[in-house]
Order: C-alpha cells, then structure tokens, then sequence
C-alpha cells in the first residue's frame, strides 16, 4: 500500500501525546568504553549492575554509603580494570562476579574491617576474561568478593545462579 492509502485507514486512530520511547543502544563488541570514571558521592548506596560498562579505570570516593559492582552481566571490553576505592564511615564494597573474572585485593588497605573473599582459587586452567586490581582504602567496612546469589525459584530447582 501507498502512504496515501495508510494515512486515510489510520486517520481515525488517536494520536499519543508522547513520542514513541526509543530503545537503548547496547555497546558493540569491538567499541572501547571510557577509559577513567570518576564517581564522588556522600551517603546513599552506589550500584552497577546489569549490562554496565566496564571502563578502564573506576575511581570511587563513597563517605557514608556502600558500593556494589554486579559483573555479571556487565560489558566488558578491557582485559583489566583498575579500580581505586575511598570508602569512609564504614561503607561496604561488594563485588558480584562470575567465572573468568579475578580479583586481586593485595594493594588494598582495610582498616577496621573484613576481606571475604568467597570465590574459590582458579585452578589456573580458566580463561581469565577480566582482572580487577582494587586499591585504596576502606575505613570500618568490609569488603566481600561473591557470586550471584540464587532466586528462590532457582534455589527450589536446585539451580546454580550462573
């Protein structure tokens, strides 16, 4: 059919106050994210989750709130993130991973608080697809590298969460 034809069969149809929403563009495999990211925030919670962009480098300065980095589902387009982290006033930092993803906390400086690493080691055999060198400081929080937590449906179907 011509537009002609469609604009007199639609003609009668009304007409939506507000424009159509336009879909989110998903970052390409070969696109490069930035390569430094600063976030400064006071109090409140900071998460990334979902399909988020890992940059290059991602400084944090959080006074009085906790942090969470969910990698996974996030885009990854670098073989390493340098992640420099200020957590004052007994703010957590908790990072979610999945397989092939390594964090290493050596350089970090925790006082008055807990490490708990609850990933297994690498065997060494798995590809490594991300490392996440975290540095910095953390005043009276803790620290927790995990996977994803199951649903409850996935829990009652004896399902892994990944």
């Amino acid at each position: 059919r011509t537009f002609g034809e469609l604009a007199r069969l639609t003609r009668d149809l009304p007409v939506s106050p507000l424009p159509a929403p336009t879909p989110v563009p998903r970052a390409e495999a070969g696109r490069r994210g930035k390569d430094v990211v600063e976030i400064n925030q006071r109090f409140g919670t900071l998460r990334r989750s979902g399909p988020w962009e890992v940059p290059r480098r991602l400084e944090l300065r959080m006074h009085g709130g906790d942090v969470k980095l969910d990698f996974t589902q996030a885009v990854i387009s670098h073989d390493t993130l340098d992640l420099d982290v200020y957590l004052s006033i007994g703010g957590d930092l908790i990072i979610v991973v999945r397989p092939g993803i390594v964090v290493a906390t050596h350089d970090l400086n925790v006082g008055g608080g807990d490490l708990k690493i609850r990933v297994p080691k690498s065997d060494g055999h798995e590809p490594v697809e991300l490392r996440v060198n975290v540095t910095g400081r953390l005043r009276a929080g803790d620290v927790v590298v995990r996977y994803p937590r199951r649903t409850l449906g996935q829990w009652m179907r004896g399902e892994s969460a990944l």
